[in-house]
């Protein structure tokens, strides 16, 4: 990279061009140069005018060491070079500035994103999902009537991601994907367990070559299997009759 902003390529087409790598490449690559003070920017447009600073044309020739940069588009490497006499750059510290500019760029990105989400609206499942955390919050005595009321007027109300925040603040909001409970969970489990059974006991009883006491064995694993499955259930149901009672009815505007 810095040789070839020696040559007079100070764009990010001409280095795309002169170092067979993607532009966005480049741009990162240029970005951490410039962190580094090796490269500055002399206008503008954030795609001409960059050239070396003092500190990169002192190593446009020379012995070389490589340094790798870790972007989100490409590993991309250039070279820091010397032709003094002096002791050579300490790499080790030349590599742990150039990644603490890379993460510092990046959580700068993080929080932007955030931000911007903020301002999302909210949806069905978000908005679910906060109710039944406040509902749990409050059936485990964290939150008391006022405040559960409180927070549950302002979850009812939130129209961004950001009001929805402020009605959870200090609570954790389950994600979408983990809404079910974990006994239904369980139920999902047993009944694909159960399917190859089924099917197994079926074609036991209904095939030729198989004893009476075989097709008694499937027939007791066909009835079985079923009443598990509705005991399961059934134990399940008091715990989602709970959380229906302490989320309580939906309210309207």
């Amino acid at each position: 990279m810095l040789s070839a902003l020696t040559t007079g390529a100070d764009s990010v087409v001409e280095l795309h061009v002169a170092l067979q790598v993607s532009q966005a490449a480049v741009l990162e690559a240029l970005e951490t140069l410039m962190a580094a003070g090796l490269v500055v920017r002399t206008g503008d447009d954030p795609l001409a005018g960059y050239r070396l600073t003092p500190a990169g044309s002192d190593g446009a020739g020379g012995r070389s060491a490589p340094v790798t940069v870790f972007g989100s588009n490409a590993t991309f490497s250039f070279t820091v070079q010397s032709t003094r006499d002096e002791p050579q750059p300490d790499l080790a510290q030349l590599g742990d500035m150039v990644g603490k500019a890379w993460k510092a760029t990046r959580v700068s990105r993080e929080l932007e994103r955030a931000e911007r989400e903020k301002g999302l609206l909210v949806g069905d499942v978000e908005r679910e999902s906060a109710l039944s955390m406040l509902a749990q919050a409050f059936g485990e005595g964290r939150l008391d009537q006022a405040e559960h009321d409180r927070r549950l007027d302002l979850a009812l109300h939130a129209e961004t991601r950001g009001e929805l925040d402020r009605a959870v603040e200090g609570l954790h909001l389950p994600t979408a994907a983990s809404t079910g409970t974990p006994a239904r969970s369980a139920i999902w489990f047993l009944v694909a367990l159960a399917l190859p059974v089924l099917v197994v006991g079926l074609l036991v009883l209904t095939a030729d070559g198989f004893s009476a006491s075989q097709k008694a064995l499937a027939g007791l694993a066909l009835l079985g299997v079923p009443a598990l499955l509705a005991a399961t259930w059934l134990v399940t149901r008091p715990e989602e009759d709970r959380r229906r009672h302490w989320r309580g009815p939906r309210r309207n505007g």
